[in-house]
């Protein structure tokens, strides 16, 4: 059995087979849960399929699907079984990325979360990057490694710039310093999710020669307790969320002349 699927639309908002939720069909979600057809239909379906086919312009892959699609009686839909034996490549042009040998685990319950197992390899001229995902697809681990073997930092570096940051540092540009912000920025994200920290963003400090380091640690809804590092001394912040756009950040920063600051920021989104 072949499945084959192309999507027709650069978009994924025009694309019919598609259903983006967004509020505005909150009326529609909340129509389908009392959908009495859903209430009362029982559905157990085994879906097998050898070498089936996912191509898209970026994406080509094969894997074998074994999969135990179940629902009961006022019940949600359960997956039980496997996406196995998944290869091919995706592009994120001018990078091709080749999927090796992963699988998706379906492990049934309540929640669709599958369990991940993706090997991915990046491959440039005497380097090999490999990317590992594991974990459940709602809180995944990402591991880096390469051969030869080298810093996490080198890795990203290779990645986002196919070089390595010695080279960029020798450039002694603004677009070097730019460039080593967003790679400490991407490794950063790990830490975060380490820690547990929902904000961890490296930045330039006042003088422009240095770091400054910004955690944060939400309470409750709308508020975030953030921590500020650098050279220079420390910043202790209160960010609230008080509309839509705006964030009002109330400040006590110990450095060589101690202050305190309010500040409002109004954020404007451009479609």
């Amino acid at each position: 059995m072949q499945i084959f699927y192309e999507t027709k639309f650069l978009e994924a908002n025009y694309d019919p087979d598609i259903i983006v939720v967004t509020k505005k069909r909150r009326k529609i979600k909340d129509k389908l849960k009392e959908d009495s057809f859903l209430k009362d239909t029982k559905i157990d379906i085994s879906l097998s399929a050898s070498h089936a086919n996912y191509n898209t312009p970026d994406i080509d892959l094969f894997f074998d699907v074994n999969l135990n699609i179940y629902k009961d009686f006022g019940k949600g839909v359960t997956l039980l079984g496997r996406v196995e034996d998944i290869n091919g490549h995706f592009d994120q042009t001018p990078k091709r990325f080749l999927v090796r040998n992963s699988n998706i685990v379906f492990q049934g319950g309540d929640e669709v979360n599958p369990l991940l197992d993706i090997r991915v390899e990046y491959e440039l001229p005497q380097v090999l990057i490999e990317i590992y995902v594991g974990g459940y697809a709602n809180r995944p681990k990402i591991n880096f490694s390469s051969e030869p073997p080298m810093p996490k930092k080198d890795i990203m570096s290779y990645l986002l710039f196919g070089t390595s940051t010695k080279k960029l540092t020798d450039k002694q540009d603004s677009i070097s310093r730019e460039a080593e912000l967003f790679i400490l920025n991407q490794l950063a994200r790990d830490f975060a999710y380490e820690f547990k920290l929902d904000r961890l963003f490296i930045k330039g400090d006042e003088a422009g020669e240095g770091y400054a380091i910004e955690a944060g640690k939400r309470v409750g809804r709308s508020s975030m307790i953030i921590i500020e590092g650098s050279k220079s001394g420390s910043s202790y912040i209160l960010e609230r969320d008080i509309g839509k756009n705006l964030k009002l950040r109330i400040g006590e920063h110990i450095k060589e002349h101690q202050s305190q600051s309010i500040d409002i920021f109004y954020r404007k989104r451009f479609k």
